[in-house]
């Protein structure tokens, strides 16, 4: 990963998400009902969303404490951010440093 940032690794990743969940929906036929998603990377220092991700998300993620929660087993909760209910799941990364993983943020329409 050398040369590149969180918040570009985590655009990656997003990416690399949305090309799968559109492969899964043009299969089933409903090209038109992708989720509203978000991909960061997390560390102990801080949540790194890809860019464009709105600040409110970031701040919520980065208030559940990831790096800690994650220690012993990746972890899923749900949160609230301006009165709509978001699912997350997290887990670890340690290929990409210590005390480092990915978040996918996600709501339906």
């Amino acid at each position: 990963m050398t040369g590149w940032s969180y918040r570009y690794f985590s655009r990656h990743l997003q990416e690399a998400l949305k090309t799968h969940l559109l492969d899964e929906a043009k299969a089933a036929g409903n090209e038109g009902k992708l989720p509203v998603f978000y991909v960061a990377v997390f560390d102990r220092a801080g949540v790194y969303p890809a860019p464009l991700t709105p600040d409110i998300n970031e701040k919520a993620l980065a208030s559940e404490g990831l790096a800690a929660k994650t220690e012993g087993a990746p972890v899923q909760g749900t949160l609230t951010i301006a009165d709509r209910e978001f699912g997350y799941a997290a887990l670890r990364a340690p290929k990409l440093a210590p005390d480092t993983g990915v978040v996918v943020l996600r709501t339906e329409f």
